[in-house]
């Protein structure tokens, strides 16, 4: 351990379901593994969140016989008319990270630690879940094993700080980060140790992170960039009287 016992690691949805191959492959996911594992490395506490729906979730477009990546208005999961009272649009997605796959478990190449916690997040059907934070409702946490939501966990565990990684950057890492920010935590984002689905929304993201307060560093720069070099003034010569 390198970064002081307030700052934590927090990977997001580093699963195989969002590397290559995978349902919602990411290019660049798997390569970022052994990254997350130095960040992990350099902090006391450990946390990890993961993608684990239902199958036949309300986000899947399988679900309801529509192309991928389209949108649509829904109430409570179903697909309702645009314009309808209520209803908010739900983006598409290919089927991914379903409970039960070998897909969605943690990326083998990971190096999960012994009282490391997991969250596990859009686990309810009718409500698709990018942040660690909040549920899409805005509403609802997802919660630890033992209850408590991350940023309760975060506050009992003395953590005001969060190292963040994972996949997507420009969905749920994005999400996650924001909200986390939101809640009054620092929140500093690895950007080589996330991969994004397109560099457009990378460099959205990127913006929205300036917006919102959110720090990027690299991982070559994260023990110093907690702990920046002191300056040391040059040593002053005789003064010489006029």
């Amino acid at each position: 351990m390198t970064l002081p016992k307030n700052i934590a690691s927090l990977a997001i949805d580093a699963q195989p379901t969002f590397c290559e191959g995978g349902g919602l492959g990411v290019a660049g996911g798997h390569a970022i593994m052994p990254k997350i594992n130095q960040i992990r490395s350099q902090t006391e506490k450990g946390y990890w969140t993961q993608d684990w729906h239902p199958a036949g979730h309300s986000s899947f477009a399988s679900t309801h016989g529509r192309a991928p990546f389209t949108t649509a208005s829904m109430i409570n999961g179903q697909i309702v008319a645009d314009g309808t009272p209520g209803a908010y649009t739900q983006k598409l997605w290919t089927d991914h990270g379903i409970q039960g796959t070998a897909e969605a478990e943690l990326h083998p190449d990971l190096v999960v630690r012994a009282g490391d916690m997991v969250v596990k997040k859009g686990t309810n059907p009718l409500i698709d879940s990018y942040s660690c934070v909040f549920e899409n409702d805005k509403v609802t946490h997802p919660r630890f094993p033992n209850g408590n939501s991350v940023t309760d966990q975060l506050r009992t565990d003395g953590i005001d700080t969060v190292v963040v990684s994972g996949i997507a950057l420009d969905v749920c890492v994005r999400d996650g980060a924001c909200d986390l920010r939101d809640e009054g935590f620092r929140v500093v984002v690895v950007l080589d140790a996330t991969a994004a689905i397109t560099p457009e929304g990378q460099a959205a993201t990127l913006d929205l992170f300036k917006k919102k307060g959110v720090e990027v560093t690299t991982l070559d720069q994260l023990a110093s960039y907690f702990n920046p070099p002191s300056v040391t003034a040059a040593p002053r010569g005789p003064v010489n009287d006029p």
